[in-house]
């Protein structure tokens, strides 16, 4: 049975199935070497030690893995540690990856449906076309659908970037009909789910996400230019305005140069994707902070990412007083 890290209690015997995250050799004060191991699951990570390890058991090591611990939990410099007795690898086919990574809430073909059915919404051919190209593309698929938005900040989880592409074309599909005197729809929407396509070449990984060398030469944004430039390149008469509008709102959506976009977005649709995909990024991590704080012992702490004090109590429940809507 899976022992979540969280539940690790001090001076238990145990055995469980971790990810591998990293590992070091190290020396102690007697030159006696052993190894540091950094494990991690959904609820967590932890260090274990196998002491008196060689330099032979070191190498047989590999991060990026599972590994079953049979080992005892103590405390060490004030956190909880494991000592490891033994330890075997654990194929990817034999473990439960709900324990290790966290899934979009709906499910994945939930959003999958939800893309198909907003990008019927667009009417330009090549609005549509340019999309349609990435939506059969089989290799690119299979990671949007699956990659986190981000590794920390906001939709941090598996099927997070195809939730938030989806979130921010359905909230530019609602404002161009609410404003379609000064808004293409179809451009609108088009760039919305362009806008982050670089993260999928940005980032990798099933549990532990990482930048790729891609990702932390480049940034997702010049990654993005250089996708949507690959798929442009198969028409022999893409319009040349359209290219550079979508150009433009992949390079703007971060809104400001301080925030990594090269221009700041100068059309109404570039602004309002910038706006939308950056409130989407805000709202799901002010709900992920939500959720996880403790409001009967913290009632204020500053966040880094909103750049605000959050007061975490309530400072008014809904009343129930009337049993039936009265009109006045």
């Amino acid at each position: 049975m899976k022992i979540m890290i969280k539940d690790i209690k001090p001076n238990k015997f145990f055995d469980s199935i971790f990810f591998l995250d990293s590992f070091e050799l190290r020396k102690d004060r007697n030159n006696k070497e052993y190894i540091m191991l950094n494990l991690s699951d959904k609820s967590g990570s932890i260090k274990a030690f196998i002491w008196n390890a060689s330099i032979e058991v070191f190498e047989k090591l590999i991060r990026k893995t599972f590994l079953k611990i049979t080992g005892y939990s103590k405390f060490f410099n004030n956190s909880i540690i494991i000592d490891v007795y033994d330890w075997q690898y654990v194929k990817w086919d034999e473990v439960d990856m709900k324990n290790f990574v966290e899934i979009v809430k709906e499910g994945i073909n939930y959003w999958h449906s939800k893309l198909l059915e907003i990008t019927e919404q667009i009417e330009d051919e090549y609005c549509r076309l340019i999309i349609v190209l990435f939506l059969s593309d089989e290799k690119f698929m299979q990671i949007f659908k699956t990659i986190p938005a981000g590794i920390s900040m906001h939709h941090n989880y598996v099927g997070g970037l195809l939730e938030h592409t989806v979130s921010t074309m359905s909230l530019s599909a609602l404002t161009a009909d609410k404003y379609p005197d000064v808004l293409n729809k179809s451009i609108l929407i088009t760039g919305a789910f362009l806008h982050d396509i670089g993260k999928t070449k940005e980032l990798s990984g099933k549990v532990s996400i990482e930048y790729t060398t891609e990702g932390e030469l480049l940034g997702h944004i010049t990654l993005g230019i250089l996708m949507l430039e690959e798929k442009i390149a198969l028409f022999d008469d893409f319009p040349k305005e359209l290219a550079i509008h979508l150009r433009h709102i992949i390079l703007s959506h971060h809104g400001k140069l301080e925030y990594g976009s090269p221009v700041n977005p100068k059309t109404p649709e570039a602004i309002v994707v910038s706006t939308l995909e950056g409130l989407d990024a805000k709202f799901n991590h002010l709900y992920k902070v939500l959720k996880n704080s403790d409001a009967q012992h913290v009632k204020s702490f500053y966040d880094r990412f909103l750049d605000l004090k959050i007061l975490t109590d309530r400072l008014y429940k809904t009343s129930s007083k009337f049993s039936e809507l009265e009109v006045f």
